[in-house]
């Protein structure tokens, strides 16, 4: 095969004196093989890049050359280098098969039952991603996080793409396993110092009833059941218990603090083989804080991934200031921490009551919250036979 790439000519040398020939060839570094000798000619074979040579060599002795046949794709490719529009037209199609490789020409989403293919659609165009976007200039990773982010449904996203087809992997949400096998003997246990509210049995023995108290770590639900013989046996219990229960949290908010503000984004974008840019791009901001992201996307042909790419470096630059808090505008920063936290953590939880203490000093605003929440609690502990 490799000798069909590079050429082998046939040659006739006719004259005296090709002994002489053969030894200069030898001692130029001129490969010839399949050497014989008929009726006083001689013949070999060489590669395409050595004719010349032999023939300079050939005249040194005169000696006359004939090319007998050439064989190799290189001779079918020579026949057609003037023949512009052949070259021209598979140049065209080159560029654009690698075009049209890393441009948007369709998405394709998967795995979503909760979001719609409309609200991802609109999330990617709201994001810059579109049909016709250039995909190299896409940043697929940033894009899945903030796909993440952006739909409560959602627990993990990627993007992706093979050719002209942007790819959308999604996960949504779904109830996490319980941690205890099913087949395994266990009681529910409180996970909290609580009145109980609401109790419902599916299986196993209550250990408590509505309006006890119950301490963090006491049985709620017994895994042994007793049978109207009085016989014991040890179950899986399982049930609802929703109960009350309160949590204190601390909020705090210094009226002298240094508070740092994004000033400017900058981008540096080179072209890179193998993940090395072609230029050097250790920009190094003058800002005494920046944080630094890197990413590589690299461009295709048809689903095949070409290691060549754009590097695109993102500098996100911050600079540090003295702030000072009024009272008014602390305790204003305090209950956004607190909207926060309860978004956070009581989203799945209903808040009773909440008593709010306030301890203001000359430093800071501190805000006490005593929580009052209904929620389910109890875990399930294995019972040990």
């Amino acid at each position: 095969m490799f000798n069909q790439v590079r050429g082998v000519v046939e040659l006739e040398v006719i004259g005296n004196g090709y002994e002489k020939l053969l030894n200069d060839a030898k001692d130029n570094g001129i490969i010839c093989f399949d050497i014989k000798v008929a009726n006083e000619k001689l013949y070999i074979k060489t590669y395409k890049k050595n004719i010349k040579k032999i023939e300079d060599i050939s005249k040194r002795y005169g000696l006359v050359i004939n090319i007998i046949s050439k064989k190799g794709f290189i001779f079918k490719i020579i026949k057609y280098k003037r023949r512009y529009g052949i070259i021209l037209g598979a140049a065209i199609l080159i560029f654009n098969i690698i075009f049209f490789s890393n441009i948007v020409l369709k998405v394709s989403i998967n795995g979503n039952e909760k979001v719609s293919d409309d609200e991802i659609m609109s999330f990617l165009e709201q994001n810059g991603v579109k049909y016709w976007s250039f995909i190299p200039d896409i940043d697929m990773d940033n894009l899945g996080r903030k796909m993440y982010i952006a739909f409560d449904e959602i627990s993990w996203a990627t993007v992706r793409n093979s050719g002209g087809i942007l790819i959308v992997d999604i996960r949504e949400e779904t109830k996490k396993p319980e941690m205890v096998p099913i087949n395994q003997k266990c009681n529910v246990i409180s996970d909290k110092n609580a009145q109980i509210i609401k109790i419902k049995v599916f299986s196993g023995t209550a250990a408590v009833s509505e309006g006890d108290g119950v301490a963090k770590g006491s049985v709620l639900i017994s895994g042994i059941v007793t049978d109207k013989f009085g016989k014991s046996e040890a179950v899986r219990a399982d049930g609802e218990i929703i109960a009350r229960y309160q949590e204190e949290v601390c909020f705090y908010q210094p009226l002298e603090h240094m508070k740092m503000n994004e000033v400017g984004i900058v981008e540096k974008k080179s072209l890179c083989i193998w993940g090395k840019s072609l230029w050097n791009t250790n920009y190094i901001p003058d800002e005494k804080a920046f944080t630094h992201d890197r990413t590589i996307n690299y461009f295709s042909f048809l689903s095949l991934k070409l290691p060549i790419g754009i590097l695109k470096d993102t500098y996100h630059l911050y600079e540090y200031e003295n702030a000072v808090e009024t009272p008014i505008s602390a305790e204003k920063i305090c209950f956004e921490k607190i909207k926060d936290y309860e978004d956070i953590f009581y989203s799945d939880k209903t808040i009773t009551d909440k008593q709010i203490i306030k301890e203001n000093d000359n430093s800071g605003i501190k805000i006490r919250i005593v929580y009052t929440i209904d929620s389910e609690i109890g875990f399930k502990q294995n019972i040990i036979i």
